[in-house]
């Protein structure tokens, strides 16, 4: 579907919005973290992509994605930007940003079999603090493969089903009134290179519960999940108190050993750690987590200044109301540091600047009334503000204190890296039997397969939901993207080994994963060497030029010298078939350097299904309730987990291959052994049949 929505937000909290005529857009603002909320009139049942943009350019906007697999939450649908740290392109919080732009577009339509599903504890209208069990129930005609946990719009968790209880920190939060909702997502069928795909996906949002946090600690949060110190990263902490508070943030490793303390006063906590220790000694990669406790302090708050004589020009407010009588003085504060001095609950800024045919076409606008984080939004007289001490502050602060760790712990220095790359926008044309691999010999190989007689491979919609799911739990577990692309953006030079004229990229990571479309010559391809070779195949496909750059298997080279690489996953059809892998074994022509420890594929057809991706992920790692297994059982797990989703009859047996070193095979993330051997005719190789019908 082509129906998008335009939506131009200056992250400033004060708004302005330049929309398209359909749908509309309800309203859109910052919350106390400077997170921005956005609420548009939306169809029912329809599934959202959420893109960005930091500047905009007359005809050349420059769009990236910051959410997808988003679903309508009937004629009005809320989301909320707070960053997003898993993608192949990383999303900072807004308020670490100068300005961002939003697009809304529509991806999909779902199915009548969409899930049910709903918030049954704790109950509405509670009134919750600290760490919280949040349960939901599902219920689906057709299988589930995630639930996701949002905050008015913000994820705050995402899960393997059947897992239906999220634990999430309700101080990670503003003070006040909450909208908890969750989204489901069921499937069935599934995608492959050589039949027609059948795939069903659905998305589904339960309706909103209503509940209200009250912490005296709110708004906690780090800007950067992962930080490499030696490269200069920072990681920045930032909360907000209910009351003029004595603070203490603790940084401690996985055992629990504090690495690192700070203390404060303040309404407000911000500290910028470099990954060192209290001595500034560096620190091995670890996971390390934040834990910030405050107490309401017995020291007298700072005494408001007097209202300077200098001010900038008057403004005319957006995003507030007009200033009160007591504001109406001539001097407006322009920084926050002068607000709370002079006893405002908000500052002015100016406004973001718009592109040229837009601000030819509006003309000057007004300055942005920005609030102060734990001061009142409703932007109250500067003596209400003193008063109240910020919003719900009444409430938090009679508790006198608190003590809070951020979820998920914060990483310093990945414990590993992974590269990932898929191609799923394939064109549904028919472009000729021509675009075939050359064979090396002026002629072309022939493929498996009758519908490569019309060039036609269809598009996929799996790999992203695959690949997606692998990186979320994969972060989780402390490793962190080295290299990831999709669709367009990957290309031949990018997978091909050095020798063949590329810098295969998955060699810069540790464990990679490869997804897409795969197909096996029948006849000898002479082009890597001139004994001829039963070569497989992966397509790269360009938008708009109709041709495929074909990946041969013996070029890929993963783990040829100076490789990180010790485990690739490439998840598509054949890419080990039984004849094709005995001949390039025979002709030591095998893609497995001495640094690669496994190669895992399939010596069958195989089907991509979205659940894929976390179900891999989750064996290696052991997440989302699943034992941790080797990385060749992982890759097995994945397969029976996701491969019975064929509608098509008869079901087809799948038949997964792992090939490497023989002293590999027992392999984990955290236990391996270095290739012992280093002599081609030493791979080994195990296959399994992951299904059989």
């Amino acid at each position: 579907m082509n129906s998008r929505l335009l939506c131009f937000i200056a992250i400033l909290v004060g708004v302005r919005i330049v929309e398209a005529a359909n749908p509309q857009i309800v309203s859109a603002k910052a919350d106390t973290a400077g997170a921005v909320l956005i609420n548009w009139q939306s169809k029912s049942n329809v599934v959202y992509r959420i893109d960005f943009a930091t500047n905009l350019v007359d005809g050349g906007t420059q769009w990236s994605t910051v959410y997808e697999d988003y679903p309508s939450h009937g004629t009005n649908t809320i989301w909320k930007d707070a960053g997003n740290e898993t993608g192949f392109i990383r999303v900072p919080h807004p308020n670490d940003t100068d300005k961002r732009f939003y697009r809304i577009v529509v991806t999909g339509t779902n199915a009548s079999s969409k899930p049910q599903l709903g918030i049954v504890s704790p109950a509405a209208g509670s009134a919750l603090s600290g760490y919280v069990t949040v349960s939901v129930a599902v219920t689906s005609s057709l299988s589930v493969a995630s639930i996701r946990l949002f905050v008015d719009g913000q994820e705050a968790g995402n899960q393997l089903y059947p897992e239906t209880n999220f634990v999430i920190n309700a101080a990670q939060f503003g003070n006040g009134p909450h909208k908890l909702f969750a989204v489901a997502e069921n499937f069935d069928g599934a995608e492959t290179t050589l039949e027609p795909a059948n795939l069903v996906n659905n998305f589904a949002a339960s309706s909103y519960h209503n509940v209200t946090f009250d912490n005296f600690i709110s708004d906690f949060r780090g800007s950067a999940l992962f930080v490499e110190p030696n490269d200069g990263e920072t990681q920045t902490f930032k909360a907000n108190f209910a009351a003029y508070a004595d603070w203490t943030l603790v940084i401690s490793n996985s055992s629990a050993v504090t690495v690192r303390s700070v203390t404060g006063t303040g309404y407000n906590m911000t500290f910028i750690w470099d990954g060192k220790d209290g001595s500034g000694n560096d620190l091995p990669a670890d996971f390390y987590s934040a834990t910030l406790s405050g107490t309401t302090s017995t020291n007298t708050p700072p005494t408001p200044a007097p209202a300077p004589s200098t001010n900038p020009p008057p403004p005319s407010v957006t995003g507030a109301q007009s200033a009160s009588a007591s504001n109406s003085s001539a001097w407006y504060p322009t920084d926050w540091a002068g607000a709370l001095m002079g006893g405002w609950d908000h500052y002015f800024a100016p406004p973001p600047p718009l592109p040229p045919p837009l601000a030819e076409e509006l003309g000057p606008q007004p300055w942005v009334a920005v609030p102060i984080p734990g001061q009142k939004e409703s932007f109250a007289s500067p003596n209400e503000a003193q008063t109240n001490g910020g919003e719900n502050a009444s409430l938090a602060a009679a508790a006198g204190g608190g003590t809070t760790t951020l979820i998920p712990p914060r990483i310093v220095h990945n414990l590993g890296t992974m590269a990932l790359a898929y191609q799923g926008h394939h064109p549904d044309v028919n472009f000729g039997s021509a675009n075939r691999p050359s064979n090396g010999l002026g002629g072309r190989v022939e493929l498996n397969g009758s519908p490569l007689v019309t060039g036609a491979f269809p598009p996929l919609e799996s790999p992203q939901r695959i690949m997606m799911g692998f990186q979320g739990v994969m972060e989780t577990r402390g490793f962190k993207l080295e290299w990831g692309r999709a669709d367009d953006n990957v290309s031949a030079a990018a997978l091909l080994g050095s020798q063949y004229g590329g810098s295969n990229q998955f060699n810069r990571a540790n464990i990679g994963l490869l997804v897409g479309h795969g197909v096996f010559g029948t006849t000898p391809d002479f082009t890597t060497t001139g004994a001829g070779v039963l070569d497989t195949y992966f397509p790269i496909y360009k938008t708009g030029v109709n041709s495929y750059d074909w990946v041969r298997f013996t070029q890929f080279q993963f783990g040829n010298s100076g490789s990180n690489l010790r485990w690739m996953g490439i998840l598509s059809c054949n890419n080990m078939f039984p004849d094709n892998y005995d001949d390039m074994w025979n002709k030591e022509m095998l893609p497995i350097g001495d640094n690669l420890h496994l190669l895992l594929g399939a010596s069958s057809t195989v089907y991509l299904v979205s659940n894929f991706g976390r179900e891999y992920a989750s064996a290696l790692t052991g997440a989302n309730g699943v034992q941790r297994q080797s990385i060749q059982e992982a890759w097995f797990y994945a397969g029976t987990k996701s491969q019975g989703f064929q509608t098509k009859s008869p079901k087809q047996t799948v038949t997964f291959r792992v090939a490497g070193w023989p002293n590999c095979f027992s392999d984990d993330l955290l236990s391996y052994q270095s290739p012992d051997s280093g002599n081609p005719g030493d791979i080994a190789s195990v296959e399994r049949e992951v299904f059989v019908p």
